[in-house]
């Protein structure tokens, strides 16, 4: 798929340095050729086609995990959402600790060699001096080599930190939860607010959020959160975990969730009524946890393990809904053939009859 960002490019690229260049040679030609871009089925950035070769990107909880561009790799290491490091193998390996702010914004680069300190303004924007090597950048997200944008929401939409605006507009505006300006960041304030999707309104506000140290990290220990529903909170850890906004995904999936307890307690009534009960509690709880999410939208109230699994779950109610719909499907053939039989046999065709089609015209020429 060809990129249309790439004709949108000019003078706002000219100043912005990219990850393995200088700042000389960030600047862009309206010869270059153009870059391809390939999505998945579910429009996640999976990849990109340059000059240069093929490069795959590989993602884990809706974060850039993994990239490969010919024989370089590179990992990106984070715990509990806070980036740490990146580490690059393939003509040589390379380790780049990676210090960042209470956003997750890259603001050193620590590696062998030196240590580099990186400075942005409010919007993203790389400082003149800025020279890094590392992919990730303002906000934590992965920075475009020859650009400087971001491709928030993994691939959904261009993020300019330059014009401090998105290039495409939002398909929840202006009439849904966009707002009427479709191309705004972070509502105009991108200090307290973070936008990893790429909806203006669904960054997450740091404001009151932030703790006794600056950071607004809120985990299942932090006041207020400890009386979540159990699968909303859900931890296997041995210490508290950090709590995420509540998408809409996530109330499709929980709906999904419940739908399906429900249907495995209305099966199990039909054989063993304790069965019955103890599935049809799980049921409540499940529908319980669907109606909180439904009033908590965009708000912080779920763990990653807890979205994990609710994902997991509506795979599988999905699947017996496939098998479900593919079984009726064929006893309503089955079914329509039987009529068929029926009929013929009771009005059987009268020897040496000639077939009459539609328009037959018995005295016609």
């Amino acid at each position: 798929m060809a990129d249309a960002e790439n004709d949108m490019a000019g003078s706002d690229k000219v100043g912005q340095p990219g990850s393995n260049g200088s700042l000389g040679d960030s600047g862009v030609s309206r010869n270059e050729t153009t870059d391809g871009f390939h999505y998945d089925a579910l429009d996640n950035l999976i990849g990109r086609t340059t000059s240069a070769g093929r490069e795959q990107r590989f993602y884990r909880s809706d974060e850039l995990a993994n990239e490969t561009n010919g024989n370089i790799n590179s990992t990106f290491i984070r715990a509990e959402g806070v980036v740490l490091a990146e580490h690059r193998t393939g003509s040589g390996s390379e380790v780049m600790l990676l210090a960042g702010d209470d956003k997750n914004s890259v603001l050193s680069e620590i590696s062998q060699g030196a240590v580099k300190s990186i400075a942005y303004s409010a919007y993203g924007h790389l400082t003149q001096s800025a020279s890094v090597n590392c992919h990730l950048g303002y906000n934590g997200e992965r920075r475009e080599t020859q650009t400087g944008w971001y491709l928030l929401g993994n691939g959904y939409r261009v993020f300019n930190p330059l014009l401090m605006r998105f290039h495409s507009p939002d398909n929840l505006s202006p009439f849904g939860k966009g707002g009427l300006n479709a191309y705004i960041y972070c509502v105009g304030d991108p200090i307290n607010s973070v936008d990893p999707t790429g909806h203006s309104p669904w960054g997450w506000l740091l404001r009151g959020f932030r703790n006794t140290i600056g950071s607004p990290r809120v985990t299942t220990a932090t006041p207020g959160y400890e009386k979540l529903p159990k699968i909303l909170s859900r931890n296997s850890k041995s210490h508290p975990t950090t709590l995420y906004p509540i998408e809409k995904k996530h109330i499709s999936r929980l709906r999904k969730r419940a739908l399906l307890f429900w249907d495995d307690a209305e099966k199990a009534g039909q054989r063993n009524a304790l069965d019955f009960e103890t599935l049809k509690d799980d049921a409540i709880l499940a529908t319980t946890a669907h109606e909180y999410a439904k009033k908590n939208e965009g708000k912080i109230g779920i763990t990653r393990e807890g979205a994990a699994t609710i994902k997991r779950v509506a795979e599988d109610y999905d699947s017996r809904m496939a098998i479900r719909a593919l079984a009726n499907k064929g006893r309503v053939r089955a079914n329509l053939e039987v009529q068929i039989k029926e009929v013929r046999a009771a009005r059987p065709r009268e020897p040496n009859v000639r077939k009459r089609h539609l328009g037959y015209q018995p005295d016609g020429d």
